[in-house]
């Protein structure tokens, strides 16, 4: 009787000696399913940062207006700004920096900010589920962590939310359709600020 074995793909019996599944058509010595999703994965990071960067730089290059508050590659962004995100970001060293959203000036106090790579957004945002009393949520339950950019089909500002007493609270920050928090910009004119990282912000509709 001859000897099988289980395809690693389809899971189907197959031939212990073929190098091709009948059934799904893997070839059987090419990398396993984990390591083919991986460069799957890989290549879909590397995309869509490519085309982030790309979209960075066109925004740049068409000289519109840039607030202070917004930190690009190419154009403002130091090494003084990435370090102030580092804060609250863990930034790995074979991880590019494209842009960041504010100073980072008093920690905890003024750390409220977006920093993105070509691998992961990483953010520490206001409560926006705030109720009686904003500015003491303001500074309780924030939002911090990071997404893989991978995992993110679109980033939007919304809008600006103001505290009961009429001052500015932060715009809404929105990843795949849930708002996460509310970024406060450290500039006047929100509407712009905003309107500006929409912008670049489109490339994350069109990923693939």
């Amino acid at each position: 009787m001859e000897n099988t074995k289980r395809c690693p793909y389809c899971g189907e019996e197959i031939m212990a000696a073929a190098k091709k599944c009948r059934h799904c058509g893997e070839w059987l010595n090419a990398q396993s399913p984990s390591m083919k999703n991986l460069i799957i994965e890989n290549n879909q990071e590397t995309n869509i940062a490519d085309k982030l960067e790309a979209s960075i730089s066109t925004y740049i290059a068409s000289c519109a207006k840039k607030f202070k508050t917004i930190f690009l590659l190419g154009d403002n962004l130091s090494d003084s700004i990435i370090r102030q995100h580092r804060k609250y970001a863990s930034i790995k060293s074979n991880e590019k920096v494209l842009m960041a959203v504010n100073k980072i000036l008093l920690y905890p106090f003024s750390g409220l900010g977006i920093i993105i790579t070509d691998k992961f957004l990483y953010y520490r945002l206001v409560n926006h589920n705030f109720k009686i009393i904003p500015l003491i949520t303001m500074f309780k339950n924030k939002p911090v962590g990071s997404i893989p950019l991978t995992d993110i089909e679109s980033i939007t500002i919304g809008r600006d939310v103001m505290t009961i007493g009429g001052e500015y609270f932060g715009n809404e920050f929105i990843v795949n359709g849930r708002v996460i928090g509310l970024l406060p910009f450290t500039a006047f004119n929100w509407d712009a600020a905003a309107e500006e990282l929409n912008q670049i912000f489109k490339v994350f509709n069109h990923k693939g």
